[in-house]
């Protein structure tokens, strides 16, 4: 399997809603916590995240396509992960995947490999001063 290292979540579909919520940064996600998980045999899966500090109540939602492969580990209470990424991959040198790899921290971490990522924000209102 070829992998590229790099990492490619600003050109996913919906990523400039999160840059202009984030002020034209990209989130490396460190210290978010994952919300829930939802995977689908068939079809869409989502990975719902809230990035640090939650003062606004963002949620990053990550669509999965046709999750091909997965390596997950340590599913907790709470689950903190130390970064977030994105690699295109090409599986067997000819399908096209993307994986999403989730940094260790405290509870869930691993990788998930999908068709295609995209992304979708829901903003939180921002809390009284």
């Amino acid at each position: 399997m070829a992998t590229q290292n790099d990492n490619v979540l600003g050109a996913l579909p919906g990523a400039p809603v999160l840059l202009e919520r984030y002020g034209g940064v990209l989130l490396d996600f460190h210290d978010a916590e994952i919300i829930s998980l939802n995977l689908s045999r068939e079809g869409t899966s989502t990975l719902t995240i809230q990035p640090f500090p939650p003062d606004n109540a963002d949620l990053v939602h990550f669509k999965l396509e046709n999750v091909a492969d997965l390596e997950l580990a340590d599913f907790s209470c709470q689950n903190v992960i130390s970064s977030l990424s994105v690699e295109q991959r090409s599986v067997d040198n000819s399908k096209p995947a993307l994986r999403i790899r989730l940094g260790a921290c405290y509870g869930l971490c691993g990788w998930i490999e999908a068709e295609r990522i995209s992304l979708e924000l829901t903003s939180g209102v921002q809390p009284p001063s």
